[in-house]
């Protein structure tokens, strides 16, 4: 940490850990709000910085970003590439969206529903032969995946200069199916996730994956027209896909960057509990309402405009 966060952090007091003191949040919320921000958006933006340091000084060509749903894998790509041009490097971000396969072609969960979360959605000799040509040639043809139509649409021409860097952000971005073959020199790992949970006295309240399900109940809702409920109803899914195509992979990286900001809870409250009020029959929804009772309320306009969490919250 540097001093100033050292400073804020002494009166803050114990609030500084991996599991964060809820009660102290709430407190601290209504107290020293500024400071409370202050040391969670820097908590995080000091590890971006550290990631950018390694990737220059270690001299990286192509920045894999991974991670489970809603761990904030856009926005901390984003962040790692401005922290990149203040070393004087120009980043390029692809999508592993764009090597989407066609719908038609995804493959299905037993009870007939999309299996978005597994690898093969990904059209992966299409990938490789992306990667590899970028690393050696500097040149490669990018597809696009078309959400509206569900299918790809086409190719475009894609050229990576000398000094240039390339960030693969997506949630199979760290399978070894897509380097195999590829030394692994060429390849900086980070996995982005949510890693610390939320205590109140021994006993914990938030666990770091209900956090990750409150911001994608937020982030559906307003940003990709899904009803709460639909959200709720894939939300084991979509743990299981992690479970069988994600997470073993964060043994094997670089960096583990915590994306957890220590005053998001709150809002979560303000925004989220008005939305599952009337949710019934789905226990994980009924454990979220179950925190509520213990969060304080923050409104969005606290939140810093180059904040991660807006990556969830309502624009308007």
């Amino acid at each position: 940490m540097t001093k100033k966060q050292v400073e804020i952090t002494k009166e803050l007091g114990d609030i500084i850990k991996i599991s964060y003191d809820l009660q102290l949040v709430n407190y601290n919320a209504s107290e020293n709000l500024n400071g409370l921000i202050k040391v969670a958006e820097n908590m995080y933006s000091e590890q971006i910085e550290k990631v950018a340091e390694e990737i220059s000084t270690g001299n990286y060509k192509v920045v894999l970003v991974a991670g489970p749903s809603c761990a904030g894998k856009t926005t901390s790509s984003i962040r790692i590439k401005k922290a990149l041009a203040k070393r004087g490097y120009n980043t390029k971000i692809v999508s592993l969206d764009d090597f989407l396969i066609d719908r038609e072609k995804t493959p299905r969960l037993p009870d007939g529903s999309y299996d978005f979360e597994n690898v093969t959605t990904i059209d992966i000799p299409e990938l490789k032969k992306f990667i590899k040509n970028v690393i050696t040639t500097g040149k490669a043809y990018l597809p696009h995946y078309d959400f509206m139509v569900d299918k790809r649409t086409g190719f475009s021409s894609f050229t990576l200069g000398e000094n240039e860097k390339i960030i693969f952000e997506g949630l199979h971005a760290l399978n070894p199916i897509i380097t195999k073959n590829i030394a692994s020199k060429n390849f900086y790992r980070v996995f982005v996730s949510v890693t610390s949970n939320f205590v109140v006295g021994k006993d914990v309240v938030v666990n770091n994956k209900q956090l990750r399900y409150m911001r994608r109940m937020l982030r559906d809702y307003h940003k990709r027209g899904t009803s709460i409920r639909e959200s709720a109803e894939t939300w084991k899914n979509v743990c299981k896909g992690e479970d069988d195509f994600i997470t073993d992979f964060k043994t094997s990286v670089n960096c583990i960057l915590n994306t957890t900001h220590m005053y998001e809870p709150l809002l979560y409250d303000t925004y989220l509990s008005p939305l599952i009020k009337n949710i019934e029959n789905i226990d994980d929804v009924n454990d979220i309402k179950k925190i509520f009772e213990k969060t304080g309320k923050l409104h969005k306009e606290v939140v810093p405009k180059n904040s991660l969490i807006w990556e969830f919250l309502p624009k308007n």
